[in-house]
């Protein structure tokens, strides 16, 4: 009996006691840099219609538009062409060369260069998430021999790079 009433006692004791315990733990995710880049021609046929014969004027092609989701940081910027800075038109072995010019801001533009191999630029974004646009322009180059008739065509790529932190 004894032992009954010191557990009662115990007990009643424990239950107007309170005791509180707590932990905590810190909760995070990492998103890696990224860049994105996309092209519009306008009216649609911006892209495929040079006036072959004006070897005077720079001509638009596309509105190459990119962001990258961080700032201060440079990308690296590779603008290529298919054809080594040539239009192609598959009777006519020479081609056609021509010079590019790429508008954009935040160090990622150029000026009159062939694209014979890679053009490389370095932008900085100055703002994660905003869009930085510019024009691809050509200038088409002289040549001694006469063009012929059909299409010449080129492929420009530009890709877009995040640099490691």
């Amino acid at each position: 009996m004894r032992n009954a009433l010191a557990l009662g006692a115990l007990l009643a004791l424990a239950a107007g006691a309170t005791a509180s315990a707590a932990d905590s733990w810190q909760i995070s995710g990492a998103l890696a840099r990224a860049c994105q880049i996309s092209f519009d021609c306008a009216d649609g046929d911006q892209c495929r219609s040079l006036t072959l014969d004006d070897r005077v004027t720079v001509q638009n092609t596309a509105t190459v538009t990119w962001q990258c989701n961080y700032a201060i940081e440079a990308a690296t910027m590779d603008f290529s062409s298919e054809n080594q800075g040539l239009l192609v038109n598959p009777d006519d072995d020479l081609g056609l060369p021509y010079l590019a010019t790429y508008t954009g801001g935040q160090n990622s533009g150029f000026a009159g260069r062939s694209l014979v191999t890679h053009v490389i630029t370095n932008p900085t974004p100055d703002t994660p998430n905003v869009d930085v646009s510019g024009s691809i322009q050509l200038m088409l180059q002289a040549r001694t021999q006469p063009l012929f008739a059909g299409r010449y065509s080129d492929r420009i790529t530009v890709t877009i790079t995040p640099e490691a932190p």
